[in-house]
């Protein structure tokens, strides 16, 4: 098997982790040799956990769920937003609705762009572990690398 999915955030659809997605950051064999488990770091507790590669499927967020995590992002800048600048807190948000509009239009530079400020700018106002800790970011930033891609 390839590792297809190395680098990925994935969802597992069925098994033991059935639910669950995260970051799938490398491979282990398992069952000598003949069956490959893909390590993946969750998302909820951040553990990292084999996962048989065919319980995984690459996660694609529909237009919705990009809109949820942009909604959820919005609601976490609002809750701290006292300790950072007005002139940010007005920002953020509105160059969220612009990451919105540029995914949903598959503007690749656009795109970039947008998350690019809005992850620079929340790690320097905030701190860098809220933007490397943050699963919205991640999902928002993987939706961002795949438009990329494609």
């Amino acid at each position: 098997m390839s590792e297809h999915f190395k680098g990925d955030r994935v969802f597992a659809f069925r098994g033991e982790y059935q639910g669950k997605s995260g970051e799938a950051i490398g491979y282990q064999n398992t069952d000598f040799q003949t069956q490959k488990g893909c390590l993946v770091k969750l998302d909820e507790n951040a553990s990292t956990v084999c996962i048989p590669e065919r319980d995984l499927e690459a996660e694609n967020l529909s237009p919705q769920e990009i809109d949820t995590e942009i909604t959820k992002l919005k609601k976490q800048v609002e809750s701290i937003a006292h300790q950072m600048p007005k002139k940010i807190v007005k920002e953020i948000p509105e160059h969220l609705t612009y990451l919105q509009q540029a995914l949903k239009s598959k503007n690749q530079s656009e795109s970039r762009n947008e998350y690019h400020y809005i992850s620079e700018e929340l790690a320097r106002v905030i701190n860098p572990d809220f933007v490397s800790k943050n699963i919205s970011l991640k999902k928002i930033q993987h939706c961002c690398e795949k438009l990329l891609k494609s």
